[in-house]
């Protein structure tokens, strides 16, 4: 039998190690074209705001550092619509 002394530890530092890989991932993927490959502003523009936001709902910041993050995807080529349904959609759907 666990005590749940171990079992929280356990558990914290497997959201630890988690959260390091995908930050890892996210940095590997950090090129500075990225965002704009997947936003692209031809015809699939909607495709670029559906997916900005999905990644605001993963990622949700708040308001207050929803800022900083905008314009760092708007220096990495995210366009417009798409860092406007990101600021949106994350405070809409906080939990």
């Amino acid at each position: 039998m666990v005590s749940s002394d171990k079992l929280a530890i356990a558990i914290l530092l497997s959201v630890i190690a988690l959260g390091i890989l995908c930050g890892l991932m996210f940095h590997y993927l950090n090129k500075k074209n990225f965002f704009s490959e997947l936003t692209r502003s031809n015809p699939g523009k909607s495709f670029s705001v559906l997916l900005a936001a999905a990644m605001s709902i993963l990622f949700y910041v708040c308001g207050g550092g929803a800022t900083p993050t905008i314009y760092g995807l708007m220096n990495m080529g995210m366009n417009k619509a798409a860092v406007l349904a990101f600021f949106i959609v994350g405070p809409a759907t906080r939990i």
